[in-house]
């Protein structure tokens, strides 16, 4: 099962004591990996069946994905998973862009600075590059999100990054699009390399464009994969 891994934050049931929390995790990953597919009619009977889950912290759950707008309360109050739209993951990479732009800024700070190092975020991205040749979809997206919560957790804009775990929840099952195209992930690479090279050199506005750059692809990636699925 995908565990919850999201900007700074990691969600697993097995440091989870709340029957909620452990009830959105369950139904979170089913969303994301297509257990429960786009547009699928849910009720409260079926998941609490599906998840063994009592209705209570099944509701606390559903609350939540609703908020993130990955389940859809209806008129009638009938439920269903979420459709994936272009325009939704358009507003969520828009506004993630700003909170990751408020991030890296601090981070670039700190380091000249000198309170930080970029020691493991090197790392992680090295480990990004020498997989492009294997071929590891899977590998790799699991890479690029430590690659962005590893330069989350140097940040102290608290504020920042508590708002963009939520964003990070809400776009994964997009995020996830990304590994029927594998060659997307050369350019993030090259992308993440642009972001690195702007903060080492201290290049306010090189950053801006690093992200940007990033960003703007991503979405245009969002845009082909979800006409490819509504053709």
């Amino acid at each position: 099962m995908l565990s919850l891994r999201v900007s700074g934050q990691r969600y697993n049931v097995r440091n989870q004591t709340k029957v909620s929390d452990i009830a959105f995790n369950n139904i979170w990953t089913a969303i994301v990996e297509q257990k429960l597919t786009p547009g699928q009619a849910i009720t409260e009977e079926s998941l609490a069946t599906m998840f063994d889950i009592s209705r209570t912290p099944l509701r606390e759950a559903i609350q939540r994905l609703i908020s993130l707008g990955l389940i859809v309360r209806h008129k009638n109050r009938t439920l269903s998973v979420a459709l994936l739209s272009l325009e939704h993951v358009i507003n969520l990479s828009y506004t993630r862009e700003s909170l990751e732009g408020l991030i890296v800024s601090n981070v670039m700070k700190r380091l000249h600075n000198d309170e930080i190092s970029l020691e493991q975020v090197e790392a992680t991205h090295q480990k990004m590059k020498k997989l492009l040749a294997l071929g590891e979809p899977e590998l790799q997206l699991d890479l690029g999100r430590r690659f962005h919560a590893e330069m989350e957790s140097l940040c102290n804009n608290y504020v920042a990054i508590g708002v963009l775990d939520q964003i990070m929840l809400a776009m994964e099952p997009y995020r996830y699009l990304i590994l029927k195209q594998e060659e997307r992930f050369e350019s993030i690479v090259e992308e993440h390399d642009e972001i690195l090279a702007a903060i080492k050199a201290n290049n306010q506005m090189d950053l801006i464009n690093a992200l940007n750059h990033h960003f703007s692809n991503a979405r245009a990636n969002y845009s082909a994969q979800l006409d490819e699925i509504n053709k």
